[in-house]
């Protein structure tokens, strides 16, 4: 957020987040779960995850995320990848100069990815530490609805002290290494 120009939010703990976001001068327009809109009217798959565009560098990012069965993983990394190849197709014809792609954030229920998952990470700008992050909230996402299932109370911290270098459980992410 901060190499976009955008301003420290102190509420990313609580998950608030805005449907449309601009930066101070205009360059930067992010886009959550909105139709994106074209001059192609039958585009039925035009409302991404998230929808980056940088008028800076010249390039808009198609972002689709989703948590899925370990047995199926690869197969909804690639049906994710491709869904909305009708949108990015329709968005260069719209921005000639602009590069558009596709990028699948997929794991698994127990924090799995894909080989692929790296070069992903890389395209987007999310360091090793910020995807562990994201394994692991995965996982302990899991765990609670399991345990909630099982009728078990508590939390991961009952069950473990925490994990290897989480002295506590983080209540947010520093937007300053985003």
């Amino acid at each position: 957020m901060k190499k976009f120009g955008f301003t420290k939010n102190n509420k990313i703990g609580l998950h608030k987040t805005e449907k449309s976001m601009c930066n101070k001068d205009g360059s930067i327009i992010i886009k959550s779960d909105t139709p994106i809109y074209t001059h192609n009217q039958t585009i039925t798959e035009n409302k991404p995850d998230i929808y980056v565009q940088d008028n800076n560098n010249r390039n808009i990012d198609i972002i689709e995320i989703g948590i899925t069965n370990k047995n199926i993983i690869s197969t909804t990394e690639i049906t994710k990848h491709h869904k909305y190849d009708l949108l990015a197709n329709s968005l260069k014809v719209m921005y000639p100069t602009f590069t558009t792609s596709n990028i699948p954030v997929v794991l698994s229920w127990d924090g799995l990815v894909t080989k692929y998952n790296n070069k992903y990470m890389q395209m987007l700008g999310i360091n090793k530490k910020i995807m562990a992050f994201i394994q692991y909230s995965s996982l302990k996402s899991t765990f609670e609805i399991v345990c909630k299932d099982r009728g078990v109370r508590g939390t991961l911290w009952d069950v473990d002290e925490g994990l290897p270098g989480l002295e506590e459980e983080p209540d947010y992410i520093d937007p300053d290494l985003l």
